[in-house]
């Protein structure tokens, strides 16, 4: 009952969560209890516990240089270093590898190693203090021991690490010079394939990038005289330097490039400028990128010059560049145009490489070679002259038997742009790979280097000399712990109870409403005004008297006996008896002392069904000398002794209410009225509320104020029920009541409501005639006899209609229909009808009660009803007639109230 509403404010939760802190209380004894049995368990496990020493390391780890690494943070090395050397220092096989050269744990390494590694597991500890330092720690109960291992430790994770890094650097090495291999073996495959290809077809040769069957524009020295290109079979321009189809005259050409680059010593010196081009295409490509590097030096230098002087070091080493640049473009560009005019200069000589021998032998090699590309070429010119001036006998057939078809064509382009392309693609993986393994290469030697630099052992482990966790330790957390469950117990217990205690537990629940809080008042006590015994004491009976001798001398199962008070006058007063009518009090004792006589007992008389209190009455006076003052009295008929048996008539007439000294009254037609006069200085009853405190009738008057507004000017019938036994309904059923018939501002009358456990008349003290009680009116009515319904009047404008025992004598009675007939009776006679009802859960009675109300008023007892129970009970009446719930015992001083609290 711990639910707190959305809708309250923030002091209101407040305040609710101090109730329910304070609720622990009621559990004080077991907590205490409780704490006290842990608190012992802690203290016996401090004693029995060794005292454990802790030894600690601490490993720096230095930054070394590493390929693939170089934007890698600090915070990214230390995420990356620290989870892997845990794992390191956590291995099984580096741990039981050091539980066998240390003998830890014997007695769980005879079990299985693997009990001895996880015991092992929990004592190491290994945590990152910063981003490149880390500690490391060992807990045992011999200190040497902790030291030892500690540094085993660290030796072990250092020495892992180092291994795994060098094995992970060599393996990757290793297959990258595998690869590297398998790609120049591929470049060497393309090139050979490529090489084939230009050997058989040396027109490719030529012109590289260019098929020499495309067309090309004319050369501006012999624009004039070239004729238009033949597009019907692509056949080379008169203008245009068609590539040697000698063979002789390629091999001679790339002969002499040889001898021109082993002259120049580019071999040799690694930062020489690049081996001059053997054909025209490769020279354009080399001009191209001598003018983009020089338009690069260029832009650099103008760049450099807007921010210092050109004296400035920057400036001057830019100029330089620039210079080069030019250089560089010049010999591209004679290059380009020696290929193109097809002279052959000699290249420069680096005299500080070449070996003055090998040197003269390369220049008369180059002497010879020239020569003999000289007239190689003029025997081609003069035989293509020839061709032109003579011309051939048959020249169509000529050409189609020297020039190659259009398929042949593409088949050659197509194998041609397909080796280019292999060769291509080899070269390209070929230098990724190379950078690859030159990268592995450089993490390899870094793996080294950093094998020996990068983990050292910034603070070696050290001596324990106080334990780490000792037995005052271990007695303070048991403590600790044992207080935390201990109150964790209490706290469970106020949540998990479901007992009302408060008026929150009642609107947490969310169902009926409720109206008032009754504070606790004691047990009440039985009313001594209304009791009809004789209270000093058991009396023998007295004799009967002659009269009487001859009639039944026991009395009908339908019959009741009403105890009638007599008393006898003094000697010079009249014999006349004084009645004392039902309800009042016995005379004062001054009275009592003052006569001479004493005072007869009570007499029981037997009266016959249907015949009333006043018919007895009535027969007294008659027998009695009447008054001489007093005028003649209207007789009624009293049947005779021996009628007694007889059955009444079916309509008996109403009493009259001329004769002061009757004792039975019709108010309505059918109801009768036993009890009157009253007198109002003796309301014995009404004790139970005015003997209550403040507080009790303040909340009463705040109920009968609900009340009143819900009447409005019409009767109204009020069923007070509870969920279960015991919760106190008859008690706030009797004083609702009372509060109702305050300064008879109303009239009302309490009805026994629970045949199955009546407890009115017992708790008002009021001794109800057997055959007034209300299940013996409901039965005679079940059986077809007609009377009015008889209730005891027990104040000014209250009365009851109760059962004589602690058990009615027909509890089934409640199921009939004269009891809605009676309640029905009742209610146009009085202006409130409060029944008091019978516990809801268990039986169906409190839906007869429902059914015949106005309005249902539902007991819950602080202490003792439920929260479950009362909203199953609302559920089973329904909200129909529901008004709403009334707690009652409700306890302000802080004491706990009795009952199943903790259930």
């Amino acid at each position: 009952m711990v639910r707190l509403s959305t809708e309250s404010t923030p002091r209101e939760r407040l305040a609710r969560i101090v109730v329910l802190m304070k609720r622990t209380r009621r559990y004080a004894r077991s907590t205490v209890a409780i704490a006290a049995t842990l608190v012992l368990a802690s203290l016996l496990l401090a004693l029995s516990t060794k005292r454990i020493y802790r030894s600690e390391t601490t490993v720096v780890y230095r930054e070394v240089v590493r390929a693939g690494r170089e934007g890698e943070s600090p915070a990214q090395r230390a995420a990356r270093l620290g989870p892997r050397l845990k794992e390191i220092v956590l291995a099984r096989n580096n741990l039981s590898s050091i539980i066998e050269e240390f003998n830890l744990y014997p007695e769980l390494a005879e079990k299985s190693i693997l009990e001895a590694i996880a015991e092992m597991q929990k004592n190491v500890s290994f945590r990152a203090r910063t981003q490149d330092t880390f500690a490391l720690s060992f807990s045992h109960h011999d200190p040497a021991t902790a030291q030892a291992v500690t540094k085993r430790l660290a030796e072990v994770m250092i020495e892992d690490y180092t291994k795994d890094n060098l094995t992970t650097a060599a393996l990757n090495h290793d297959v990258l010079r595998r690869e590297l291999d398998e790609a120049n073996r591929a470049v060497e495959d393309a090139s050979r394939a490529l090489a084939r290809f230009l050997a058989k077809h040396p027109q490719f040769t030529w012109g590289i990038n260019d098929s020499p069957y495309a067309p090309t524009a004319p050369q501006p020295s012999a624009a004039a005289a070239a004729p238009r290109p033949n597009p019907a079979n692509r056949a080379p321009q008169a203008s245009r330097e068609k590539p040697p189809a000698d063979p002789v005259l390629g091999r001679l050409l790339r002969r002499l490039g040889q001898i021109d680059a082993e002259l120049a010593g580019h071999s040799a010196r690694p930062g020489a400028p690049p081996v001059p081009p053997v054909n025209l295409t490769d020279a354009q490509k080399q001009r191209d990128a001598a003018a983009a590097a020089l338009q690069a030096a260029e832009a650099d230098l103008a760049t450099k010059l807007q921010r210092v002087t050109a004296v400035h070091p920057d400036a001057i080493s830019a100029q330089s560049k620039v210079a080069r640049a030019r250089s560089a473009l010049a010999a591209a560009d004679k290059t380009l145009e020696v290929l193109r005019t097809g002279a052959v200069g000699p290249p420069p000589v680096d005299a500080e490489r070449i070996d003055p021998g090998r040197r003269a032998a390369l220049e008369e090699e180059r002497r010879q070679i020239t020569a003999q590309i000289s007239a190689r070429r003029a025997t081609a010119s003069r035989s293509r002259a020839g061709s032109v001036t003579t011309p051939a006998p048959a020249p169509a057939a000529d050409a189609a038997t020297n020039t190659p078809t259009d398929p042949e064509i593409v088949e050659l382009e197509t194998e041609w742009h397909k080796l280019r392309l292999d060769l291509e693609r080899a070269r390209d993986h070929f230098r990724k790979v190379q950078d690859k393994e030159r990268g592995a290469n450089m993490t390899a030697t870094a793996a080294e280097q950093e094998a020996q630099e990068a983990l050292v052992v910034a603070d070696p482990a050290y001596l324990p000399v106080r334990p780490d966790r000792g037995r005052g330790r271990v007695f303070f957390a048991g403590s600790f712990v044992a207080l935390f469950l201990a109150l964790g117990y209490a706290g469970s217990r106020v949540l998990l109870c479901e007992t009302i205690l408060d008026e929150g537990d009642v609107e947490a629940l969310g169902g009926p409403q409720l109206l008032v809080s009754v504070p606790h008042i004691p047990e009440p006590k039985t009313s001594a005004a209304l009791v009809t015994r004789d209270s000093q004491g058991p009396r023998s009976q007295p004799p009967p008297e002659k009269g009487d001798e001859g009639g039944p001398k026991s009395r009908p199962p339908e019959s009741g006996s009403i105890e009638i008070r007599f008393e006898e006058a003094p000697a010079d007063l009249t014999d006349e008896p004084r009645v004392i009518p039902l309800g009042a009090p016995p005379p004062p004792a001054a009275e009592l002392e003052d006569d001479p006589l004493p005072p007869k007992r009570i007499r029981m008389q037997t009266l016959p069904y249907g015949a009333t209190l006043a018919d007895y009455l009535a027969k007294a006076q008659n027998e009695a000398p009447p008054p001489p003052e007093e005028p003649e009295a209207e007789e009624l008929e009293v049947a005779p002794a021996g009628d007694a048996d007889e059955p009444p008539p079916s309509e008996p007439a109403a009493l009259s209410l001329r004769n002061p000294n009757a004792g039975a009254v019709m108010i309505a037609p059918e109801v009768e009225v036993v009890g009157t006069p009253f007198d109002p200085e003796n309301e014995g009853a009404l004790s139970l509320v005015r003997g209550a405190p403040p507080a009790v009738l303040g909340a009463l008057r705040v109920l009968r104020h609900r009340l009143e507004q819900k009447r409005g000017e019409g009767p109204l019938v009020v069923s007070v029920l509870s969920p279960g036994i015991g919760e106190g309904k008859s008690a706030v059923a009797a004083r609702l009541a009372m509060t109702l018939a305050e300064a008879e501002r109303a009239r009302v009358v309490l009805v026994e409501g629970n045949l199955g456990r009546p407890r009115l008349a017992s708790m008002l003290g009021v001794r109800v005639p057997e055959e007034m009680g209300f299940s013996a009116q409901l039965r005679r009515h079940m059986s077809g006899r007609w009377e009015p319904w008889s209730v005891l009047r027990i104040g000014a404008s209250l009365y009851v209609l109760a059962e004589p025992e602690a058990e009615a004598a027909f509890p089934t009675a409640l199921h009939s229909t004269w009891f809605e007939g009676a309640v029905r009776a009742l209610r146009e006679s009085y202006d409130y009808v409060v029944i008091d009802g019978c516990a809801v859960l268990g039986s169906g009675d409190a839906n007869v009660l429902e059914d015949v109300s106005d309005v249902c008023v539902l007991l819950a007892r602080v202490g003792m009803t439920k929260g479950s129970e009362l909203s199953r009970a609302a559920k089973q009446l329904g909200d129909r007639r529901m008004f709403g719930v009334v707690l009652n015992d409700v306890r302000e001083d802080g004491k706990e109230p009795p009952g199943r609290i903790g259930a």
